[in-house]
């Protein structure tokens, strides 16, 4: 008996792929309940834990830091306040016990804490170096604009002192015409005077003449 082929069409065959269960999620923010994780406030880092999730907020208990050192501890009186899900920086593993009191980060939470805190430091002196540098550009501005002002309130002056010096010179125009006038004047008068003298002379000659004669 001989093998006889058999056409088979897999253009309507369903292929079904399944998805291990066991496939790892990215961590979202309702994953956060219980963990340890870094979060900002007031442009510093702080090691706390999140107690629980409500919308886009967080509410966790914070650690104190011991100094600039390794070194948190849990406070007399509970710090537990609400944070905005964009001031989680990262999140941790649980503190290791150092002794009763104190806990410390492992070495790589450490250098993660060490990094925000740069970070946030480095921002906030940037943000410090803009204002400094926007308030000299306001000085400067305000230099420029006074100097300005000066410049104006000089050439006003000069302006102030132009108008004056041409009234003083009208001034001096004026009364120079009044005294040409006045010369004129007195000049007038010191010729009809004059003419009149020689008209009482000739005529005491023209009497004189006729008594001798």
């Amino acid at each position: 008996m001989c093998y006889k082929p058999v056409l088979v069409n897999l253009g309507n065959t369903t292929c079904h792929t399944e998805v291990p269960s066991n496939t790892p999620k990215a961590p979202g923010l309702e994953d956060l309940s219980g963990k340890f994780v870094i979060i900002t406030y007031d442009e510093l880092p702080y090691v706390g834990q999140v107690l629980k999730v409500v919308g886009e907020d967080v509410q966790v208990s914070s650690m104190r830091q011991s100094d600039e050192k390794n070194v948190f501890m849990w406070p007399q009186i509970a710090d537990i306040i609400f944070y905005n899900k964009k001031d989680v920086q990262a999140v941790i593993s649980e503190p290791e016990p150092a002794n009763s009191r104190y806990s410390q980060l492992s070495i790589q939470d450490w250098a993660t804490f060490r990094t925000a805190r740069g970070k946030m430091w480095g921002e906030t002196e940037e943000r410090r170096g803009d204002e400094e540098r926007g308030e000299r550009s306001g000085v400067e501005e305000r230099g420029v604009e006074e100097r300005g002002e000066e410049l104006r309130r000089e050439e006003r002056g000069v302006e102030e002192r132009g108008e004056e010096l041409r009234r003083e010179e009208r001034g001096v125009e004026e009364r120079g015409v009044e005294e040409r006038s006045e010369e004129r004047k007195r000049g007038a008068r010191r010729g009809r005077e004059e003419k009149m003298r020689a008209e009482d002379e000739s005529d005491i000659r023209n009497m004189m003449i006729a008594k001798f004669n």
